[in-house]
């Protein structure tokens, strides 16, 4: 259970006597924890950072409304839940051009943006704990990915919350219920609807990145990508590749047609031709 109650009385007591070293051994084991649980919710990272430090200062300021009834953890996601959402309030979904629009015709190079657009932004492993341990399983890579923190957008602030809550992090629905000021009947109303969102466009499982074998493969895409090898290139790809480069909105579908836009760009990179003096 994500949430299990620990013991945190006398070390509490000195945090609430206004001792910051005490406060810090209280809220350091779950400072990786939080930022991935806000960048889940807000899909960047700078913006998961900015939310991670409010919930700190949030939690240092009101040490005295921690009743112990549930666990500290709890109590600090509880926090940072609702710092999410009131961010995520009248903002629009952010976006990735791939539900941003039609993939583009072959051959043709990307474009601006008419509009400024808030985009899905990756993080960095290191920052949210996921380093070169090998004991990182796929499911938690899985649970932190590009892709599913894109579909995690199409959901509401709060069936967002309540998805990640529940089905991510294993709150049961009374503590569900109660992060969300909510009932456990309307925490599963939630579940039900973001499950069957999410389950109409269901998320790839992300290749292992310490797999030598995907080591190797990322190796050889980045040598033909940077020499615009365009048949290498199209060999270390599958064919239904989707390549998308926010913040522009263009994108492209098919090992073909990402072919044929690596092969404008190339041409059209290349120094003009001077003509043959006379």
């Amino acid at each position: 259970m994500a949430n299990q109650a620990v013991d945190v009385g006398p070390t509490l007591a000195r945090a609430r006597a206004g001792d910051a070293a005490a406060f810090a051994s209280l809220v350091d084991g779950h400072r990786v924890g939080l930022l991935r649980h806000c960048y889940r919710m807000l899909g960047s990272g700078l913006d998961a950072e900015e939310a991670l430090q409010d919930t700190l200062l949030r939690a240092w300021q009101r040490l005295d409304t921690y009743e112990a009834r549930g666990s500290f953890q709890g109590w600090m996601y509880r926090i940072a839940t609702n710092l999410c959402i009131d961010r995520l309030r009248g903002r629009r979904p952010r976006s990735h051009p791939v539900d941003h629009g039609p993939a583009s015709p072959p051959g043709t190079l990307p474009e601006v943006a008419d509009s400024p657009i808030e985009w899905i932004e990756p993080i960095g492993d290191q920052s949210i704990g996921l380093g070169e341990d090998p004991a990182h399983s796929a499911e938690q890579r899985e649970s932190i990915s590009l892709a599913f923190v894109a579909a995690l957008q199409r959901l509401s602030a709060r069936q967002r919350a309540a998805l990640l809550l529940h089905d991510v992090l294993d709150f049961s629905h009374d503590e569900v219920a109660e992060v969300l000021d909510s009932s456990p009947s309307a925490v599963n109303s939630l579940l039900y609807r973001a499950r069957e969102t999410m389950s109409a466009s269901p998320t790839p499982t992300p290749a292992d990145p310490n797999d030598p074998a995907v080591k190797a493969l990322l190796a050889r895409y980045i040598r033909a990508w940077e020499r615009a090898d365009i048949s290498e290139l199209v060999a270390t790809v599958s064919a239904d590749v989707r390549l998308a480069m926010p913040p522009m909105p263009t994108w492209y579908q098919g090992s073909d047609n990402v072919a044929a836009f690596i092969e404008e760009a190339e041409r059209r990179s290349r120094p003009a031709k001077r003509p043959a003096a006379t």
